[in-house]
């Protein structure tokens, strides 16, 4: 026997007294076919060195694709901490020797 998936709408339930239930309805349509998945363009991150930079500079090193480049803009970055890289094929650029500094 074939059956074909379905894919659930809508549920509707009443509760009478006591918690039991007293109707149930549900709503059921045929699956549709997904479609493809795009590839998402790569992006430019420009960040400069203000005093929330190493909470930004992570955020856009966790939701990084590959291809982004984030771009740190001249002057001295403080960090406290280490930051992790969750993608491949990342560019982090600086303005320069001597003019982009990162300090941990």
């Amino acid at each position: 026997m074939n059956r074909t998936p379905y894919h659930l709408l809508a549920l509707g339930i009443t509760i009478c007294a006591r918690g039991v239930v007293c109707s149930l309805i549900m709503s059921y349509s045929p699956p549709t076919e997904a479609a493809p998945a795009t590839a998402l363009a790569p992006r430019n991150i420009v960040l400069g060195p203000t005093e929330d930079v190493q909470y930004l500079l992570q955020a856009a090193l966790i939701n990084a694709i590959p291809g982004d480049i984030i771009e740190l803009q001249a002057g001295t970055y403080h960090f406290t901490g280490e930051l992790n890289i969750a993608c491949d094929n990342l560019t982090i650029r600086g303005a320069g020797h001597d003019k982009t500094i990162l300090s941990f």
